[in-house]
């Protein structure tokens, strides 16, 4: 959600500003203040408080009765863009943030509002104006994580992978502490046939993902990116080794189980190839690869 202009809680000294007699509420360490008759702010303030406790039907109640007096009040607009995109409702998300910029196109965070415009259109699977807006982003200011990394998924999205290979490039050096950004950059430089830039990536990714205790699903697809790698410079050995890694941090994996697999019929041990192949599922895409694999371990 966007920083609004206004704050998100107001000092119980700020009441008599409200108009009419305050009410203390307690909302965790913070103390807020209520006009028994409700302003436009104090809705505002209200609708925050609501998006922040995650009652994203309340807030959208409360920024739309502000807008309903002020159609062009920025802050409730841009807010409400934020409650529409939690609820998936990308259109809607879209024209508020699209008509808080029409209305003060130099409003305090304009920045962010365009950043989380651009989200909404890559969201809403419109990569192209997403990265016309992301570029512009990232110009003006070359070292925003958030922008880079979209753009990074714009251009994939484009199936431009050399483009997003160099973006996420940019975003690692931004956060090199973002383990997801070097997965993404591993990902990407390998779908662009730079194997062994994808390798060394990938090493460190996973070094940085062990040294910060990465949840195990995300380990395992770092190691699946090595398996991956390491297969197509030709080491099946490491590749091998790569995939039970990530069998070992998510069993439930069948597209690393599927590699593994196949890197071992690579290997000529069909036996255990197809013993992996046993426990993959009986549906499409994994069916038309255990039937490829068994075909060719026919042959052998």
């Amino acid at each position: 959600m966007l920083t609004p202009s206004s704050p998100l809680l107001r000092s119980a000294l700020l009441c008599a500003a409200l108009g009419g007699l305050p009410v203390l509420l307690n909302l965790g360490s913070a103390t807020v203040c209520r006009a028994q008759t409700e302003t436009p702010q104090s809705v505002l303030e209200s609708g925050q408080a609501k998006f922040q406790a995650g009652d994203f039907a309340g807030a959208l109640a409360a920024f739309s009765a502000v807008l309903k007096q002020s159609p062009r009040d920025v802050t409730a607009l841009v807010l409400r863009g934020s409650t529409y995109q939690k609820l998936g409702k990308l259109a809607e998300a879209e024209a508020d943030l699209r008509a808080a910029l029409r209305v003060d196109p130099k409003l305090p965070n304009a920045f962010l509002v365009r950043a989380e415009l651009a989200a909404i259109l890559t969201d809403g699977k419109r990569p192209k104006e997403a990265a016309e807006i992301l570029e512009q982003l990232v110009r003006e200011r070359p070292d925003h994580f958030d922008s880079l990394y979209n753009l990074g998924l714009a251009r994939e999205a484009q199936n431009d992978m050399a483009a997003a290979a160099a973006v996420y490039a940019r975003a690692v050096r931004s956060k090199p502490a973002d383990v997801d950004a070097r997965l993404r950059l591993t990902e990407t430089l390998r779908k662009a046939g730079r194997f062994a830039d994808a390798l060394a990536a990938g090493k460190e990714a996973l070094t940085l993902a062990q040294k910060l205790s990465a949840p195990a699903a995300l380990q395992a697809q770092i190691f699946d990116e090595l398996g991956l790698c390491q297969r197509r410079l030709g080491d099946l050995k490491a590749a091998e080794a790569s995939f039970r890694s990530a069998l070992a941090q998510a069993p439930a994996l069948p597209a690393v189980r599927l590699h593994l697999a196949t890197t071992l019929a690579a290997a000529g041990r069909c036996p255990e190839a197809l013993r992996q192949a046993d426990s993959l599922p009986k549906t499409a895409p994994f069916a038309e690869q255990v039937a490829k694999l068994r075909a060719g371990c026919s042959q052998k």
